[in-house]
């Protein structure tokens, strides 16, 4: 059968076609199916996109997901923290570090939940213009789960489909975390080295997981679960929120609930951030500190705040869940 055989080092084109239609009916992303590449996981694609741009520096988000950090430094990347204000990474900090490459989560900053608005996303635009060699990589982090407002386009989108801008994006998380697919979006310069470079290696992800995306995509199933879940993901976080705030202190603050599937607790008087990760985790309640995602200068970070993930939690489990933090 088809499927049993190597397939596109790319990805399959089918499915390329319907990542590239999707992205650009829910997201604004400017490309064709020939520019999508499909890899398994966000951290692999990253890996491949260091080979590319090798012997440069990546401005990294501080606080920032971890993760991303050590794939690039892994892979001969340096990584410079850049400290995010109300409206995302600065563009003044930015030019100060010095660096090429600026790896940001625009639509969803994780841990923070601020979304970056128009005005600094066409200054980061600027900036990746005004030098050759000067990149954005745009990962795409929890961009469908936005409760309130609709996301704003892609910076790929506002680029255009061969500006300054390699976006990515993960399927896992609105599917399931043991499907690891993800794709990039890759300029055309960009496109010739990869298919140049790589093409003595084959797809990461099995034929079989990549035609049963396809084929979810191509019958409207993928849309329709992105909206249930959606629904389904706000209902559960005003739930959420509702416990905390009726079985805890009535000065905390929640951040970020806006969109995603976490949030910023933060609880005066708890006596920071360790005793509160510590007292939850004897109740059963894994929270993790704000400090933890700091590159350095952790300083800065609030002592009293956690974040607090829910997309685990079933509804007829939450009321418990926010008594076992009071208790704490």
């Amino acid at each position: 059968p088809e499927l049993l055989q190597r397939g596109d080092m790319q990805g399959d084109e089918n499915l390329r076609a319907q990542i590239a239609a999707y992205l650009g009916e829910y997201r604004g992303v400017d490309c064709t199916a020939d520019q999508v590449v499909v890899g398994a996981g966000v951290e692999y694609l990253l890996g491949c996109l260091a080979h590319l741009f090798a012997g440069s520096t990546a401005a990294v988000e501080n606080p920032g997901y971890s993760r991303t950090r050590a794939v690039l430094e892994n892979n001969g990347i340096p990584c410079v923290p850049v400290e995010i204000d109300e409206s995302g990474l600065p563009i003044r900090a930015l030019e100060q570090s010095g660096a090429n490459l600026c790896y940001v989560t625009p639509s969803h900053h994780f841990p923070t939940g601020v979304t970056m608005p128009a005005p600094r996303r066409a200054q980061l635009l600027a900036w990746a213009a005004a030098k050759p060699g000067r990149f954005i990589l745009e990962d795409d982090y929890d961009s469908e789960f936005r409760f309130a407002t609709r996301p704003l386009p892609s910076l790929q989108g506002m680029s255009g489909a061969n500006g300054p801008v390699v976006y990515l994006t993960t399927f896992s998380k609105s599917l399931a975390p043991g499907m690891r697919i993800a794709c990039m979006v890759l300029p055309q310069g960009l496109l010739e080295r990869y298919q140049s470079d790589f093409s003595m290696y084959a797809n990461t992800v099995s034929r079989y997981e990549q035609q049963t995306l396809c084929e979810f995509m191509a019958n409207g199933y993928f849309a329709r679960h992105i909206a249930r879940m959606r629904l389904t993901y706000k209902r559960r976080m005003e739930a959420f929120a509702a416990a905390l705030h009726a079985g805890l202190d009535p000065d905390l603050t929640l951040a970020g609930a806006h969109s995603g599937l976490h949030f910023l607790l933060t609880l005066p008087g708890a006596g920071g951030e360790q005793a509160m990760v510590q007292a939850a985790a004897k109740q059963g309640v894994r929270l993790k500190g704000l400090s933890e995602y700091y590159m350095q200068d952790a300083a800065h970070c609030r002592p009293d705040t956690v974040v607090a993930g829910y997309s685990g939690l079933q509804a007829e489990d939450i009321p418990a869940a926010a008594a076992a933090l009071g208790r704490a």
